[in-house]
C-alpha cells in the first residue's frame, strides 16, 4: 500500500515538472550569455546583421551603441525558430541611442519573445539592422542574454 501510494505522488511530481518545463514558470532554456561582445560594421542602407549567438534565457537583449551615423541605430533580435529568422522584437524595430564613450555609460534592454517564440528552448539569436538606419558605420557592444536593469527602448 505505501509503495503504491509513493508511486502515486511521484508520478503527480513528474507530472508537475513537466507542466512546469513548458509554461512560463521555465525562463532558463540554457546557460545564459551574458558577455559583452563587440561588433563593429558599415551599413549602407541594405540590412544587415551580425553573428548570432545562442539565448538561453528569456530576459531582453542588451545593446550598447558606441558609434552610429546618426544619433540612433534601429535594431531588431530576431531568432532561428522554424527554420527561419523571425523577428521577434515587440514593437517590431527598437531605436537604440548611442551611448557615451565612456566605460560607465549604459546600454539597453531591447525587449523580444525569443524564448517564448520557440517554447522556451534555447534559440540562436542576431541582431538585425533594417534598411531604416542611415548610412555609416555602427559598432559597439550586445549580448544576448541580459543581466541587470537596463532602461528598455521599446
Amino acid at each position: 500500500m505505501k509503495k503504491r501510494k509513493l508511486l502515486g505522488v511521484m508520478a503527480a511530481l513528474t507530472l508537475t515538472v513537466i507542466s512546469l518545463g513548458n509554461g512560463i514558470a521555465h525562463t532558463y532554456a540554457a546557460n545564459p550569455d551574458y558577455k559583452d561582445e563587440k561588433f563593429s560594421f558599415f551599413v549602407d542602407g541594405a540590412p544587415n546583421a551580425i553573428t548570432p549567438r545562442m539565448k538561453g534565457t528569456s530576459s531582453s537583449v542588451y545593446v550598447k551603441i558606441s558609434n552610429a551615423p546618426g544619433d540612433f541605430a534601429s535594431v531588431q533580435a530576431q531568432g532561428w525558430i522554424g527554420n527561419r529568422w523571425l523577428n521577434k522584437t515587440v514593437g517590431t524595430t527598437a531605436r537604440v541611442p548611442r551611448s557615451p564613450e565612456i566605460p560607465s555609460a549604459t546600454g539597453y534592454r531591447v525587449r523580444a519573445s525569443l524564448l517564448e517564440s520557440n517554447n522556451y528552448n534555447a534559440t540562436s539569436v542576431r541582431l538585425y539592422f533594417p534598411d531604416t538606419s542611415p548610412s555609416g558605420t555602427v559598432q559597439g557592444l550586445w549580448s544576448p542574454d541580459c543581466l541587470g536593469n537596463y532602461p528598455a527602448v521599446n
